[in-house]
């Protein structure tokens, strides 16, 4: 068996205002950000759901 990637469990980034950022790509992008950031659902090859998580964090997170 080869190992490789199978998915990406998430985006997670520093910025300056985490809130303006969500409402940025909802108003301009249509993503459907909710207090997190945005959990998109995908299927991998043998059809198993699966997620990935978008998330915007204060850029003095620890």
């Amino acid at each position: 068996m080869k190992n490789r990637v199978t998915g990406l469990g998430g985006f997670f980034f520093k910025c300056e205002d985490p809130d303006a950022q969500k409402q940025w790509y909802k108003d301009r992008l249509g993503i459907p950000t909710d207090q997190y950031g945005w959990t998109f659902w995908w299927h991998d090859e043998n059809g198993k759901k699966c997620s990935t998580q978008w998330s915007p964090f204060a850029k003095d997170t620890q």
